[in-house]
């Protein structure tokens, strides 16, 4: 017990949780059991070795399984192998088995999963988190607030884990194809993360449906096997034929079965079981083919007798295709009833439990069910149901006229599903409870309409938010409707990364209402966001003047952040005073997440600075504050993936800007993940990786948007990393042109620029570069930015080495290097030290320019900059002086390269070292130019070459 509640998992009207039980009996889900059933799997040998394969990799790290295959082809048995082997080695196995008809339950799946973990694996997390798995296991009911899917991600991300560290787990998914939305956003997010816990997860999808959860997309692509189920061979399936039914078939009669079934085992074994019925046609005469099994099955189905029909269809509609029954949920003398069901190979009895045979089954119940039968079966387990959420679902499917008391029981469903974590599920009830409010209740019907779109929004249902937005619009709305109505709008369209359709439909919500605040404060960060300053910081004026700080005092405190942000943007500094006061305003225990409130902005006015630690201190408090309230914002980790770029620290800004682009499969933001994606692709470029970064970018990410600043800067440092400078110059060339027409605002706002000059400059516009320095350099000198002047200043360097000049130029970057004291960017001031040792070096200041290079060589190295490293090492190389030898190389170096030479792969090395790849590819790098080779096979003699010398 927690809190001295028990623990009971409640169900609705006796559901139970989908255990694959024939696969894995709840006692071999302890650890160490070694008393495993056995399942026969026939024909399926090399699958087998694959899953053997994948649980001797497992106790290594992370690994996948994907099983695929048309239905009926034995994806499910191979499955249940699975199980078996892994119990039998000492896993635990948590497991989960979907159902198209629960495929909108949401977070059903996760809750199957955690159904048999302990609860010493649940205790240790905190508060916020055990309450969120309370609710999604049905352990408790919700205390009013909505359960988070990053709460619950987080929250089973810990159990996991610390399972993983007790002894291998396997998770196993069943039918990944139908796993509710929900749960495959919580999973994916949490399989990302799994380090090197030792974890299989074995999935099966039946073909051609999609995968709601893939594999390779959250697991290393290397680390998953895809598995595609053909049709098993004729002796297989004669095997497998006898070990189900009595009936011995001829040769060539086994022979037509395996032609009409395309060797599928169900199919096969439906049409034998015709064939026992009717008899085998004569030759020349078809069997039944695959198409028809369908049929086939409604056939034996429509053959049962009618009350055993109508036990079949309560089963299917309470308790869905895959779950266990409970025969006693069915009525009494249930079981007498459906001997016949199981005789036709529709249901199995195992003990007190029923089962569909497969899900075709119970879809060809409901197929040949009378509609009026089906809506008169709702209304009786609507009647039945013992909670509001399953009353509501039933009885939304079972009327269709619009009724005031079933639409209200509808909407207290949706409360319930709302406070249990399910958005979606919200959602829909509260569509169904707004069309099926009658017409004489129109107000009542616009608010669980509006509150319909908004769930949807929040789950990322754009498409079915803007039909129920439409729905409502098309009715006589009152003013304050109409303005939720657009607000509602302008979310789906921010959402989208469509700032101009959002900025329309704020602007009409605040011509119908105009004291809509919250649409006013949207609209002026929006019009920010598209650089209308002007009318930005006229909506902040008006809102501050139609606000009381005494009693709108949090509003306030937003408004005077946002401003003092819009003004910033606006090229009018960094106004710390206003945002002091905003925060001596803010209401701290309501920060929004996703949001800019003022203790966020504070934080980026701390970044802008380059007060880095502040900004890193501040940034990492409000992410710690809003998980404890049980949330994950992916907001943060965008600004901490920045910071730590800026800061050199690679390494870290992969880590946080990967953890944001899992947050944001989540929360469906489709903006972030862009500017997220963007984020990483300039971390790749930065580490060499030019070629990841633009795939990145092609496959997954952005096209513009919010992101396009990020995708400048991505563009311009491949080109000056070696890239295509044709490609970056098309992606700069439209913003100089409007830099050099409109002029400069904010530096920040336009970091890309130093870059972009740089660019030109290799180009052959030097006169034009010249100009945008003055104009860059004046902006530095009036918001007093060292950081600008830095830039500015080795900008004006590389122009002057272009030229010839080399004294100006080392002039100029030795200003640079005193700018870049009190900036705190590494590789920029790395990038200047590179220029002046350039410069030194063709003036043949040879001591002087080794001492630069070599510094630069060293931050590059540091960050992992692999193509900055050959740069520098190319400079010093034009110094010469020095030979290559193995004495130069750092311990670190010396242990990569005894390692290469010994065969190892750069993969392997890395494992070895526990280090990144990057890393090993870095060191690799810098020792072939220090030991003077050119090709990995080269490493080994160099060694022994070395050792000779030594001795």
């Amino acid at each position: 017990m927690r809190g001295g509640r028990p623990w009971t998992r409640v169900w609705p009207a006796g559901r139970e949780p989908r255990r694959l039980v024939s696969a894995c009996p709840r006692g071999l889900r302890d650890m160490g059991s070694t008393t495993v059933p056995t399942t026969t799997v026939i024909g399926r040998d090399a699958e087998l070795d694959a899953i053997r394969d994948l649980l001797d990799r497992a106790v290594s790290g992370p690994v996948g399984l994907v099983v695929e295959g048309e239905a009926g082809i034995g994806k499910s048995v191979l499955l249940e192998a699975a199980v078996e082997q892994a119990a039998g080695r000492g896993f635990r196995v948590l497991g989960s088995r979907a159902a198209e008809a629960e495929a909108s339950w949401s977070l059903l799946a996760v809750g199957d999963l955690l159904d048999d973990v302990p609860e010493q694996a649940i205790d240790p997390l905190p508060e916020p988190q055990r309450n969120a798995l309370d609710v999604v296991m049905r352990r408790a009911e919700p205390d009013g607030r909505s359960v988070e899917q990053a709460t619950v991600g987080a929250a089973l991300r810990g159990v996991l884990t610390r399972l993983a560290s007790e002894g291998p787990l396997l998770l196993v998914l069943d039918d990944v194809h139908w796993v509710d939305e929900a749960s495959a956003a919580v999973l994916g997010y949490v399989l990302r993360r799994l380090g090197d816990d030792p974890v299989a997860v074995v999935t099966t999808r039946r073909l051609p449906e999609p995968a709601r959860l893939d594999l390779p997309g959250v697991l290393p692509e290397d680390a998953v096997v895809r598995l595609r189920l053909g049709p098993v061979s004729m002796g297989a399936l004669r095997s497998i034929l006898e070990s189900r039914l009595p009936t011995r078939l001829t040769r060539s009669t086994l022979s037509r079965v395996h032609d009409a079934s395309q060797g599928n085992p169900l199919f096969a074994l439906e049409i034998v079981r015709v064939l026992e019925e009717v008899g085998v046609p004569p030759f020349g005469e078809p069997l039944p083919v695959p198409g028809d099994v369908q049929e086939l099955i409604r056939r034996r189905v429509a053959d049962l007798p009618e009350r055993t029909r109508v036990l079949l269809l309560r089963a299917a509609l309470a308790f869905g295709p895959t779950s266990p029954v409970p025969p006693s949920a069915l009525g009494e003398r249930s079981l007498d009833c459906l001997v016949d069901a199981e005789r036709a190979g529709v249901v199995r009895l195992d003990g007190q439990v029923l089962r569909f045979a497969h899900p075709f089954h119970a879809a060809a119940v409901l197929a040949t069910a009378h509609p009026d039968l089906i809506q008169e079966v709702r209304r009786q387990l609507a009647a039945e149901a013992v909670g509001p959420e399953e009353r509501a679902r039933h009885l939304g499917r079972a009327v269709d006229v619009p009724d005031l008391d079933v639409a209200r029981t509808i909407e207290v469903g949706a409360e319930a599903a709302l406070t249990r974590g399910a958005p979606l599920d919200g959602a829909l009830l509260l569509e169904r409870a707004c069309r099926l409010t009658p017409a004489e209740a129109p107000r009542l019907a616009v608010r669980r309409g509006l509150r319909a779109a908004e769930y949807y929004e929040h789950v990322g249902e754009h498409a079915s938010a803007e039909a129920m937005l439409d729905h409502l619009i098309a009715r006589e709305l009152t003013g304050d409707e109409a303005a939720e109505a657009l607000r509602l709008r302008a979310e789906v369209c921010m959402a989208d990364d469509d700032l101009a359709g959002a900025e329309d439909a704020l602007a009409e919500a605040l011509a119908l209402n105009p004291a809509a605040h919250r649409c006013a404060l949207s609209l002026m960060a929006i019009t920010a966001q598209r650089r209308d300053f002007e009318r930005a910081q006229r909506l902040s004026r008006d809102l501050l003047e139609r606000l009381d700080p005494s009693t709108d005092g949090p509003l306030v405190a937003e408004v005077l952040a946002y401003s003092a942000m819009t003004d910033f943007r606006a090229g009018d500094g960094l106004d710390w005073a206003r945002i002091e006061r905003a925060l001596e305003l803010e209401d701290r225990d309501a920060v929004p997440v996703g949001s800019d409130p003022p203790c966020v902005i504070a934080a980026y006015f701390a970044f802008y600075a380059h007060r880095y630690d502040e900004a890193r201190q501040r940034l990492i408090e409000i992410r710690d504050d809003v998980a404890l309230r049980g949330f994950e914002d992916g907001y943060i980790q965008h600004w901490l993936g920045r910071l730590e770029t800026a800061c050199g620290n690679l390494g870290a800004a992969i880590a946080h800007i990967d953890e944001g682009i899992a947050i944001t499969a989540l929360t469906g933001n489709s903006a972030l993940r862009d500017q997220l994606v963007a984020d990483r692709a300039f971390v790749d470029v930065l580490h060499g990786d030019l070629d990841t970064a633009q795939e990145r970018l092609q496959h997954e990410g952005p096209v513009g948007g919010l992101a396009a600043n990020t995708e400048i800067r991505v563009a311009l440092a491949a080109g000056l990393s070696g890239g295509d400078p044709e490609m970056a110059w098309e992606a700069c060339r439209a913003r100089v042109e409007e830099a050099e027409r409109d002029g400069l605002t904010e530096p920040h706002q336009d970091d890309w620029v130093p870059d972009a000059i740089e660019l030109m400059i290799a180009r052959g516009l030097g006169d034009r570069a010249g100009a945008i320095i003055e104009a860059w350099e004046e902006r530095g000198r009036a918001l007093g930015y060292p950081w600008a002047l830095a830039l500015g200043a080795r900008c004006r360097a590389v122009l002057h080495a272009a030229e010839g000049d080399d004294a100006t130029a080392i002039a100029a970057a030795e200003e640079a290097l005193e700018h870049h004291r009190s900036s705190g960017q590494p590789f920029h001031r790395a990038r200047t030290l590179l220029v002046l040792g350039a410069s030194l070096r063709r003036v043949r200041r040879r001591a002087d320019a080794r001492r630069a290079l070599e510094e630069a060589l060293a931050e590059f190295e540091r960050m992992g900059c692999r193509r900055w490293t050959e740069r520098a090492r190319e400079e010093l190389a034009r110094i010469g002086g020095r030979s290559a030898s193995t004495g130069g190389l750092s311990r670190s170096e010396r242990r990569v390269v005894e390692l290469a030479a010994g065969g190892a792969s750069n993969k392997e090395i890395a494992a070895t070292l526990s280090v990144s790849v990057h890393t090993i590819e870095s060191h690799l790098s810098h020792a072939f130019v220090k030991l003077g080779v050119t090709r990995r096979g080269q490493l080994a003699g160099r060694l022994a070459d070395e050792a000779q010398q030594i001795d």
